[in-house]
C-alpha cells in the first residue's frame, strides 16, 4: 500500500508453486520416455550439491533423471521448454521461461508445497498469496493446496484460520482474454475458482477480461457497450458461483503497458473511477498515482529506470485524485458490496456509459462520457421520477 492514499495495510505475498528454480534444461535430443536423454544441469546455477545444481530443500533435490531414485521419485516432469502454449498439456507440464516445472499431481510434491507455504502463514504472518502463472498447474490442485485436511500437512486456508485469518485469501494470475461471443478463456478462469461439483479452489483469479475493457473503451475509444458487455459477463457469472466481488482488478501492472504510455490523464481518470464503482478487489500498480510511465521502472532515486529521482510526492495531482477515488470507494460500500445494474452504453464509437448501484436502499448512478464532446444522456431508466441526484464525485 501507499501510505496516504487511505487504503489498509495487509502481507500479499507473490508465489509459485509450479517451480523452484532453473537447475536443469534438455538439448534437442529429449526424449518423454526416457528422462535421462540429453538432459543437461544447468551448472551456473546456485546451489551446488558437489557438483550438481539442485535445491537443498527435499524432496525438489531430487532433480536429476540420470539416477535411478531421482526418476522414480517423480518430483519433476523432466520436460523441456514450452514451445507451443496453446497446447495444454505444455502449458501444465512444460518448463516455462526455463523453469524447471514441478509435477504437482504428486502427493509428495502437493505435502511439500503446503508445508512450506502454511510456514509462511504461521511463522511469517502473510495475509494473502497472489499465485503467478496459476494456468501452469492443473486447477484442481488449489483444492489441495488450500484445504487439504492432512493434520501434518494441512492445507494453506486451514493453517490461516488457525492462525486468525478467517478468509485467506489466494488469488490466482492467468492471462486470457475472450473475443465477443466466445467464452473459452472465461471457462478456464472459473475452472480455477470453481470446480465442476461447486468445490471451492482460488477465492478469485486477476479480472483480465475487465482490464481488456477498461482499456479498450477509456484508452483505445471503443463503443462503451464493449466494457458493459464485460460488466455484464461478471455479473452474470455471479450465479455460477463465481464471486466478481472477489476478483482482483486493474488498470496496469508489471505484465502490460502502464496506462500513460497508452493514453492520457483524462481517460486514465475515467478508468480509475470505474475500478472503484465495480464490484472486485481493485489493485493499484505503485506508480500509476505518480504518472510513471516506464514499465517496472522504480518509484525512488537510486532503483532501475528512475532517471536518478524519486518519484512519491503525496501532492502530486493524480495521487490526490487517485486518493479521492479511494475515499469514495470506502466511504460508499454499495461500490464494493452490490452489483451493477447496467443503464446506456453507446455501441458506435466513444458516448456514453452509464451503471447503477443499489445497495442498503440508497441508490447510486455512475455516468461517464468516454467522448472528447459532450454527449446527452437521455431515457436514463434510474427508477427514480422525483427524486434529486446529490453528486458525489
Amino acid at each position: 500500500d501507499v501510505p496516504g492514499d487511505g487504503a489498509d495495510e495487509r502481507t500479499d505475498h507473490d508465489v509459485v508453486v509450479n517451480h523452484t528454480g532453473n537447475f536443469f534444461s534438455y538439448g534437442p535430443l529429449w526424449r518423454a520416455d526416457y528422462p535421462a536423454a540429453d538432459y543437461r544441469p544447468n551448472t551456473g546455477s546456485r546451489p551446488l550439491v558437489g557438483q550438481h545444481p539442485r535445491p537443498l530443500q527435499a524432496p525438489f533435490d531430487l532433480n536429476d533423471p540420470r539416477r535411478a531414485p531421482d526418476r522414480r521419485a517423480g518430483i519433476y516432469h523432466w520436460t523441456p521448454e514450452i514451445r507451443d502454449v496453446t497446447v495444454r498439456d505444455e502449458e501444465l507440464n512444460f518448463q516455462s521461461s526455463g523453469l524447471d516445472d514441478l509435477n504437482t499431481e504428486n502427493p509428495v510434491v502437493r505435502r511439500a508445497l503446503r508445508d512450506s507455504f502454511g510456514y509462511w502463514v504461521r511463522e511469517a504472518g502473510v495475509d494473502a498469496f497472489r499465485i503467478d502463472t496459476a494456468y501452469h498447474v492443473p486447477p484442481e490442485f488449489f483444492e489441495d493446496f488450500l484445504y487439504a485436511t492432512d493434520p501434518k500437512a494441512p492445507g494453506v486456508a486451514q493453517v490461516a484460520r488457525r492462525t486468525g485469518r478467517r478468509d485467506f485469501l489466494a488469488f490466482g494470475e492467468g492471462f486470457g482474454i475472450d473475443p465477443p461471443g466466445q467464452t473459452r478463456y472465461t471457462r478456464k478462469l472459473e475452472s480455477y475458482i470453481r470446480g465442476d461439483k461447486g468445490q471451492q479452489r482460488l477465492a478469485g483469479m486477476l479480472n483480465f477480461p475487465l482490464y481488456s475493457g477498461l482499456v479498450d473503451v477509456f484508452a483505445r475509444g471503443r463503443a462503451p457497450a464493449e466494457l458493459q458487455r464485460r460488466v455484464q459477463d461478471m455479473v452474470a457469472a455471479n450465479a455460477r458461483g463465481i464471486d466478481p466481488r472477489r476478483l482482483p482488478s486493474f488498470i496496469d501492472n508489471h505484465d502490460v503497458d502502464r496506462w500513460l504510455a497508452v493514453s492520457g490523464e483524462p481517460a486514465m481518470k475515467q478508468a480509475l473511477l470505474a475500478l472503484m464503482t465495480l464490484p472486485g478487489i481493485p489493485v493499484l500498480y505503485y506508480g500509476t498515482e505518480q504518472g510513471l510511465v516506464e514499465q517496472r521502472a522504480s518509484m525512488f532515486a537510486t532503483g532501475w529506470g528512475s532517471g536518478g529521482r524519486d518519484r512519491f510526492d503525496t501532492s502530486a495531482p493524480l495521487f490526490r485524485f487517485t486518493q479521492a477515488a479511494v475515499a469514495l470507494r470506502k466511504t460508499h460500500r454499495g461500490f464494493s458490496r452490490a452489483l451493477p445494474q447496467p443503464l446506456q452504453a453507446g455501441g458506435a464509437g466513444p458516448g456514453v456509459l452509464a451503471w447503477r448501484n443499489v445497495h442498503e436502499g440508497q441508490q447510486r448512478i455512475v455516468l461517464f462520457n468516454t467522448a472528447d464532446a459532450p454527449r446527452f444522456a437521455d431515457n436514463l431508466e434510474v427508477g427514480l421520477p422525483q427524486a434529486r441526484l446529490r453528486r458525489l464525485f
